[in-house]
């Protein structure tokens, strides 16, 4: 028996709130690079940012890209790397951002800040990065097709065959007895045949599957949002097929909460992957969930946060957690 424990709760500081702070409390680092130096226009790079040191890694959301005329960018893929296997406070957390190119030239990808509040000064410090020189050259134009070589030799050049012959008495003969068989006739008709239909259904569907495939890209490439919402649907497969096969309580809540943030994400389009608990039961009330999906997610995070803050969870029944995770993933 242990007394109760009072926590004094402080609300963060209003003045000179930075518009970079998205919620990092602790004490980090920041270092931004990208895997080349030059690139083709419509080419991707990738532009990796790493937030290091000691805080609350579960917070820290990516550093917004500023908009920019020259590049566009869609949301990062986060990983994170604790410094020892039981300790999450801290590590390195790496963000990375396709960039593609708009134009051909001598550009530069945007100077890039992070801000996070130090705890013991109560106050706010900015990380900045300088603008990242990137050399963009034009694309290559498509190759044409080789001209296919015209025949040297001339009518002039064919000797002359002749057109009339002078036959014998007995080749005359010959050929008056001589009458061609006529050779066979194809009279089918096309329309009433199985092939000509099969034939033309499967090019009528590959034409179709064509143009859904080009409309699709054409979305991702145009639609930031959609194209974060296909990358969160592919990131929450990847979470529950891990959360599922997962053997010890640690690895399954961590995947659980992932793929129920990730699943929140791709329903609503907005950006769910650090939010706790109680943020994702107001989302899912705003989206009409019901309630016992709502209360399984809340008993859900409970349990993770007991087991990852408090290093046990008595009582776990881990297949029972997997089922109630398959519920809560079917109903969002």
């Amino acid at each position: 028996y242990t007394e109760p424990t009072q926590v004094e709760v402080l609300p963060l500081p209003a003045a000179d709130q930075p518009a970079s702070f998205t919620g990092a409390i602790g004490d980090f680092a920041m270092e931004v690079y990208t895997d080349r130096q030059s690139t083709q226009a419509g080419e991707p790079i990738m532009l990796s940012v790493e937030i290091s040191g000691r805080g609350n890694f579960d917070r820290i959301s990516g550093p917004i890209i500023p908009d920019s005329k020259d590049w566009r960018s869609y949301a990062p893929e986060s990983k994170f790397q604790p410094r020892s296997a039981d300790h999450s406070l801290r590590g390195t957390k790496r963000f990375d951002y396709v960039m593609i190119p708009n134009k051909a030239g001598q550009l530069e990808i945007p100077a890039i800040e992070f801000a996070y509040l130090e705890p013991e000064a109560k106050r706010y410090t900015r990380l900045n990065a300088p603008p990242i020189p990137i050399e963009v050259s034009p694309s290559d134009p498509a190759a044409r097709a080789p001209t296919p070589p015209r025949p040297t030799s001339s009518s002039s050049e064919v000797e002359a065959l002749p057109l009339q012959k002078e036959l014998s008495m007995e080749e005359a003969l010959l050929t008056l007895d001589y009458q061609p068989r006529s050779g066979p006739r194809n009279s089918a008709d096309p329309l009433r045949d199985s092939r000509f239909w099969l034939v033309n259904a499967a090019l009528a569907l590959a034409l179709v599957g064509l143009g859904l495939w080009l409309r699709r890209r054409r979305r991702l490439a145009e639609d930031p949002a959609f194209a974060s919402q296909v990358q969160a649907k592919r990131e929450c497969t990847k979470a529950a097929k891990a959360a599922r096969q997962a053997s010890k309580p640690e690895a399954f809540y961590a995947h659980a909460q992932s793929a129920v943030r990730l699943a929140l994400t791709a329903r609503t389009r907005h950006n769910l992957r650090t939010a706790n608990g109680n943020e994702l039961s107001n989302v899912m009330q705003s989206e009409g969930i019901p309630a016992e999906t709502i209360e399984s997610t809340r008993q859900l995070f409970t349990e993770a946060d007991a087991l990852r803050f408090a290093g046990n969870a008595p009582g776990t029944d881990l297949p029972a957690a997997k089922q109630t995770l398959e519920r809560i993933l079917k109903r969002i």
